[in-house]
């Protein structure tokens, strides 16, 4: 298989085609993968469902090989974003320690009743970096200072918009319940 034909092949569902991309692009999905998913077995698994999504959705990409690339890790981003919602939906947000912050203190048994649905809903609200900062430490369990490494901003800064997250967050929440 070489580089000029593979996407011809693909379209064509060419086996031979997918283990192309696998040996050309296997590395770089799986390291997308676990730079969201913090996980080996899940970045694995994302892996499998990211090229399961190429080999189906390769049709919807109309553009030329130098895009590929890109293409590919956008897709193998969103799978793992998915990923998880899919978790999240089927744990109790009780795990998640961002409340036991001696800073914040909720009231009685609110968190008991909400959801991560729910709370994911109202992360969602937040601006893109606030959410992937917020996601990467209570979600994917990162330290202040890996997040910090990751996205160029300062662990004091990381700390800071943290803070501001959780308030956010739980003046939301209690909007809700009220």
């Amino acid at each position: 298989m070489k580089q000029k034909n593979f996407l011809k092949e693909l379209r064509n569902h060419n086996p031979k085609a997918l283990d192309y991309v696998f040996d050309t692009y296997g590395n770089l999905i799986f390291k997308v993968a676990y730079s969201v998913l913090n996980s080996r077995e899940l970045s694995e698994e994302c892996v499998n469902d990211s090229l399961l999504k190429i080999w189906n959705n390769i049709d919807s990409f109309k553009n030329d090989d130098n895009k590929f690339k890109g293409w590919i890790i956008i897709l193998t981003k969103y799978t793992a974003i998915d990923m998880i919602r899919k978790e999240s939906k089927h744990s109790n947000v009780t795990n998640l320690d961002f409340y036991n912050n001696e800073d914040i203190r909720f009231e009685d048994g609110l968190m008991q009743k909400e959801t991560k649905e729910e709370i994911l809903k109202e992360i969602s609200k937040f601006d893109k970096d606030n959410k992937e900062i917020f996601i990467k430490r209570f979600f994917l369990d990162y330290s202040i200072k890996d997040i910090s490494k990751s996205t160029g901003i300062s662990e004091n800064a990381i700390s800071n918009r943290l803070r501001r997250c959780k308030l956010k967050l739980i003046e939301s929440l209690k909007e809700e319940v009220l």
